[in-house]
């Protein structure tokens, strides 16, 4: 297929009040070039591996080095060229290499920058790291999707120059081609809507709120970390990732996460949002549950793509971070970086948190696959987070058992026991008890005071039809759980009315073990899930045989 040349030119010219010296005689060709990277260039002395040719949705950056000073080319003062304390410069783009009224996209900078002798400018930049705030960027011309080499998937030559028709600046006719290779968009619509995509992107990444967000957080030390390994085993520190590689994460806190509570609401959850930079992969919001015992410590550890057997975090409604980065919109072949934040407004107004900022950065590597496993990796994935539910309940009855040493004996087990039930004798309401949860071994069990004289008080519907006899004699007791712990709990016993003026047997009904002036003692979410609405964790060491 022919190649056809999609010729771009550059056009640097200053738009001043004062014209800038003749740099002809100056300054000597080789002093000047223009060059491109993947990576924005940072300082006197960049180390950026420089290149020429591009991808469709690569990050693009470029700079102009001058080879002197750039106050040093004008011909009047610099006080006298600024405007609003800026210099402008234009860089002007068309598609003939000669055109004299190019498309231009003004670069401002300081007086500081004019101090240098070279100019930075993004031309298709990743959100986090855009510098330039201007609302007339290259977006519409290298990211169009009318762009001919689009349609054709095919790669496009763009000739860089400067300006060679103004005596401001040297005419010697240096050129550097720069070449976006499209052939990498899918074709059809899904190809149009990924250069449209690309086209967004460009445009969000030069807002001005999203620049100033990006310079805020260059000031801003990284408190979000990642690593391959979870962050018990105090692994090593990374920021890059091959996909189906396992990945956690730890945000750092200057104090306890308890200390960041806001005390209107109790806290459950916590929102993290991801953000992908470099592509528009639509990141989704996880909310992770949190533990009582991550309320003490100052970081937060959280699993993004986990092993199944150390997998320990549960997310609501089953919204893991494989949903993003094994999203099935996900194109493979390249490497997608990616923002993870604490939601900070959503934290603070639904979550019962104080102001929390933290983000970090981190680099997932998706090249030679395929998308069949990508669709496995995000299997797998699902399964460790359905694998966290059940690591997690081990992991929160262990830690529950440890908490509950330092904790005082609940109320109800502090009180003098009241006399029980008449009819129904203590060896069968154990045997009830044990039926109805299922154990082998009852024990402390306590009655509170009646709540009425006698055994029952037959309870009526609104019609005044018989519902039940419902007990005077709410009891409490400890029980030794399946799962090895111990746990207490509380009920009250119910004879169901069967018709024609009889009442089954006794069945027990739950009821709160928990007093006004109890502290929070854990509760058992796995008997909730079961149908058991109070049960809570009990020291064993505080257990009365």
């Amino acid at each position: 297929m022919k190649t056809l040349i999609y010729r771009i030119a550059m056009l640097v010219a200053c738009t001043l009040v004062q014209p800038l010296a003749s740099y002809a005689n100056s300054t000597p060709a080789g002093k000047i070039e223009i060059i491109f990277s993947k990576d924005p260039f940072e300082g006197d002395n960049p180390t950026n591996k420089t290149q020429t040719t591009f991808k469709a949705w690569d990050e693009i950056y470029g700079r102009i080095n001058f080879g002197k000073p750039i106050k040093d080319l004008l011909t009047g003062s610099l006080d006298n060229v600024m405007s609003d304390g800026k210099l402008t410069i234009a860089i002007g783009i068309s598609e003939k290499q000669d055109d004299k009224y190019p498309y231009q996209v003004e670069k401002k900078i300081t007086r500081e920058e004019a101090e240098k002798s070279y100019v930075d400018f993004d031309i298709a930049p990743a959100l986090n790291r855009s510098r330039d705030a201007i609302s007339r960027n290259f977006a519409s011309q290298i990211a169009s999707y009318g762009n001919e080499h689009f349609r054709k998937r095919e790669p496009a030559a763009f000739y860089v120059s400067l300006d060679k028709r103004e005596e401001k600046m040297y005419s010697g006719g240096f050129a550097t081609i720069l070449t976006i290779d499209y052939s990498n968009l899918p074709d059809g619509d899904a190809g149009t809507d990924k250069i449209s995509k690309w086209e967004q992107m460009i445009n969000q990444a030069s807002d001005e709120e999203q620049v100033k967000t990006n310079i805020k957080k260059k000031s801003v030390k990284t408190s979000i970390q990642f690593s391959s390994s979870p962050f018990t085993d105090s692994p090593a520190i990374s920021t890059g990732f091959k996909a189906g590689n396992p990945i956690y994460g730890r945000v750092v806190l200057e104090k306890p996460l308890k200390e960041y509570l806001n005390g209107k609401q109790e806290v459950k959850d916590l929102q993290i949002d991801i953000k992908c930079l470099n592509d528009n992969l639509y990141g989704i919001s996880v909310e992770k549950f949190i533990r009582a015992s991550e309320l003490e410590q100052p970081y937060l550890n959280f699993d993004i793509l986990p092993a199944t057997d150390k997998a320990i975090d549960v997310y609501s409604n089953n919204l893991g971070f494989y949903r993003t980065f094994y999203s099935s919109s996900l194109e493979p072949g390249r490497v997608l970086k990616f923002e993870i934040s604490l939601a900070n407004e959503t934290n603070i107004n639904y979550k019962g948190f104080k102001k929390m900022e933290a983000f970090g950065e981190m680099e997932v590597d998706y090249s030679g696959l395929t998308h069949l496993q990508i669709q496995a990796f995000a299997g797998q994935a699902e399964k460790a987070l359905q694998a966290a539910e059940k690591n997690a309940s081990a992991l929160f009855a262990k830690e529950s058992a440890e908490a509950l040493k330092a904790m005082p004996m609940p109320i109800v087990f502090t009180r003098p026991s009241h006399a029980g039930y008449s009819t129904v004798s203590k060896p069968q309401l154990l045997n009830i008890i044990k039926a109805r949860y299922k154990v082998a071994e009852v024990f402390m069990l306590t009655f509170a005071e009646p709540t009425a004289a006698g055994d029952f008080t037959v309870w009526k519907d609104n019609s005044g039809y018989p519902t039940e006899k419902r007990g005077h004699h709410y009891f409490y007791f400890v029980f030794k759980d399946t799962d090895g712990y111990y746990k207490f709990s509380g009920g009250v016993l119910s004879m169901p009315y069967e018709g024609g003026g009889k009442y089954g047997a006794p069945i027990l009904l739950a009821w709160t073990p928990i007093q006004e002036g109890d502290p929070k003692f854990p509760f058992d979410n796995e008997r909730w899930k079961k149908g058991y609405e109070t049960v809570f964790f009990f020291d064993a060491g505080k257990v009365k045989k």
